[in-house]
């Protein structure tokens, strides 16, 4: 109903929240391993964008309390989403991504491998990332000011403990043949002549 959420108008009273949500979602977990048993023994993660960071912690909990026969697994913990996202995106290498692969992971039988990234692989040399914007990989500006203070003060440790470094602070060389990018966010973007004709 163009809302942004899902709602049924036919209940006249209806129970649509974050728990009666949490609740479903636990049911159409267990549902799926009641289908298929033979998967319940696997790493299970529970991922997600937007407004899954209420969902997911939710669903986590539910599955915690009522069935911890579920290897639910702590993503935080394990980078290898990350690496992948790098190497997919032409961040990375593949020979830095396979060096790291075969210097924090132990192979197991079968086409899975445990990865213990938490662990020290002071082997492979860090990765310079050739974006200076981690939140837009294909763009060439830098993030706002108040997002590079974000990225240093929470997301920086966790990519300084993957290998990964992004050039942030002046160690980006801008393309001259782009358009300017604004320095200080978008209100003094948005205050450029231009724009505001544009606008």
């Amino acid at each position: 109903v163009s809302t942004g959420f899902s709602y049924d108008e036919t209940t006249t009273n209806p129970h649509n929240d974050d728990v009666s949500t949490a609740n479903d979602n636990y049911l159409a977990v267990e549902s799926f391993f009641v289908k298929y048993p033979h998967l319940k023994k696997n790493p299970f993660y529970i991922t997600g964008e937007s407004y899954a960071g209420v969902y997911i912690p939710m669903l986590a909990t539910e599955v915690f309390k009522r069935n911890p026969t579920i290897n639910l697994k702590d993503g935080d913990r394990n980078y290898q989403a990350s690496y992948d996202f790098a190497l997919g995106h032409g961040l990375v290498t593949t020979e830095w991504y396979e060096k790291k692969i075969e210097s924090c992971c132990e192979c197991k039988s079968g086409p899975q491998h445990e990865c213990d990234f938490n662990k020290p692989c002071e082997s492979v040399p860090s990765a310079s990332v050739s974006t200076p914007n981690p939140y837009n990989i294909y763009d060439e500006c830098f993030p706002d000011l108040e997002l590079q203070y974000v990225f240093n003060a929470y997301s920086k440790p966790h990519f300084d403990k993957m290998g990964l470094r992004f050039p942030l602070n002046g160690e980006y060389k801008e393309n001259v043949n782009k358009p300017k990018c604004p320095k200080n966010g978008h209100t003094p973007y948005l205050n450029q002549p231009d724009v505001r004709k544009a606008l």
